[in-house]
């Protein structure tokens, strides 16, 4: 079932921090987000300069974007290793990830996430978390541990699709709207 790793992977990019190590972390965010494809916008950014000097801060020294950069390439080559058949359009996959859920795509949402969840000195004392030794450390093996953590929970959820299946059946049942028969 094809459709399965790609629904993980597209919900693992939307939930995971990231982008190309060759975007601009950083950059200044405008105090609107992009639209999103359903025509919604993504949290309010924050308007504070120090909070936004702040995230600056933070997410060059998390290397957030190369972060990201290298799970997507993590998770598109595990896809493929699962899906032999995906592998000549493997640089097509990573170009649709990067571009959707790639940093400069999902930046504006950990702005506003991280601007509502840290206060401003502790988005200080992450970043001089970032800077160190251990810090580096955690970020650069990050990346890897989710893509197996995520390969490990598809093994288990493999097992019971079956289980999965009954409950959408029953929830979907269940919110149907009772029909008069057709004559």
């Amino acid at each position: 079932m094809a459709s399965v790793p790609i629904l993980v992977l597209s919900l693992l990019l939307l939930l995971t921090p990231g982008a190309r190590a060759d975007e601009a972390v950083g950059s200044q965010a405008p105090s609107q987000a992009p639209l999103a494809s359903d025509g919604s916008h993504y949290p309010t950014l924050p308007t504070d300069p120090a909070t936004n000097a702040a995230l600056d801060q933070l997410f060059a020294a998390q290397d957030i974007g190369g972060m990201m950069d290298r799970t997507l390439i993590l998770l598109v080559d595990d896809l493929i290793r699962k899906n032999p058949g995906t592998a000549p359009g493997r640089e097509q996959l990573l170009a649709y990830f990067r571009k959707y859920a790639g940093w400069r795509m999902v930046e504006p949402f950990y702005r506003a996430e991280y601007a509502q969840a840290f206060t401003l000195d502790e988005l200080h004392a992450l970043t001089i978390f970032a800077k160190t030794a251990l810090g580096r450390k955690a970020n650069s093996v990050v990346p890897e541990i989710m893509s197996k953590a995520m390969s490990f929970a598809q093994i288990v959820m493999e097992g019971h699709r079956a289980e999965l299946r009954a409950i959408i059946v029953q929830a979907m049942s269940a919110s149907a709207t009772p029909r008069a028969p057709v004559q």
